[in-house]
């Protein structure tokens, strides 16, 4: 057996990014690896129980006056769905000031406030390889120097391309002459929030954020996504640097309930149809 090798894990705190995590967790686990998740501290107790090592962060200061209650996994985008489900009701382009830009900002707030644990997670784990399922830059885990892996199980259109629509749009690949009024509209309502978050960015020891990117990836960084999605995006092939995958799933049987249905979904996919509004990971805007 090759040597065993630590892998440590930070997924969004919500089930979707989690579940994949965990179904890539339990082949490494199968393979002698060890796994130790550095996931929100609501998840306190449930990595654990799936025979992962927890070493959590708190993405914000516990509220004032709290009772020391357990915290539900997730919580936040529960909570979110339910007050700013009216603003779906708006187009996409208006959606952007009122419904992306408040998820960022909170997003925004909580990498800073957990950078300085992650760092200290880093120290004490001692990993070998790190992956992200999560939408946003956080500084320490792509500066560790160990190989960096960063997985899209969200939204497809978080990868750029050419002949690709921009992210949040809701437009097809043959509504190009939108497009662009759609990027300025997100330049207009985002653009000093992300020249902020990229100059802390920087202070952090990554490179500035280029203009009319989407992403900053370290030379040791990969991407995944599902395959499905890579290849309904950006045809038979990723981009260079983006690798697909079939998919993610945890190692249990499929309930003979679906299994007798032809069109029954596979368990536990990185496909994620909670939130295809997703924030790109860590957008540019000049």
């Amino acid at each position: 057996m090759s040597e065993t090798k630590t892998f440590l894990f930070m997924p969004e705190s919500a089930y979707g990014p989690t579940n994949n995590c965990i179904g890539i967790g339990h082949r490494l686990l199968a393979r002698g690896h060890r796994v130790v998740f550095a996931a929100e501290a609501s998840w306190a107790g449930k990595l654990e129980a799936l025979g992962f090592e927890e070493d959590l962060v708190d993405l914000a200061p516990p509220p004032e006056g709290g009772d020391g209650e357990e915290q539900d996994a997730g919580q936040f985008w529960k909570d979110y769905i339910r007050e700013v489900a009216p603003e779906f009701r708006k187009s996409t382009a208006e959606q952007l000031d009122t419904v992306t830009k408040p998820i960022w900002e909170a997003l925004i707030e909580g990498a800073r406030y957990c950078e300085p644990q992650l760092k200290e997670i880093i120290a004490r784990v001692q990993p070998d390889v790190i992956v992200e399922d999560n939408v946003l830059t956080f500084p320490a885990l792509t500066t560790a120097g160990v190989p960096f892996v960063r997985l899209v199980s969200c939204n497809p259109l978080e990868v750029p391309g050419p002949g690709i629509a921009p992210v949040f749009s809701g437009l097809g690949e043959h509504e190009t002459e939108a497009w662009s009024d759609f990027r300025e509209e997100y330049r207009r309502t985002h653009g000093d929030m992300w020249r902020e978050f990229d100059a802390w960015v920087q202070e952090q020891g990554l490179p500035r954020c280029p203009n009319s990117s989407s992403s900053t990836r370290a030379r040791s960084t990969s991407t995944c996504t599902p395959r499905r999605s890579t290849t309904s995006t950006h045809g038979p092939s990723a981009p260079p640097g983006i690798v697909s995958n079939r998919r993610c799933a945890r190692p249990r049987p499929l309930p003979s309930s679906l299994r007798a249905s032809p069109t029954a979904p596979a368990p536990s996919s990185t496909s994620r149809s909670v939130r295809s509004a997703a924030p790109t990971y860590r957008s540019c805007a000049g």
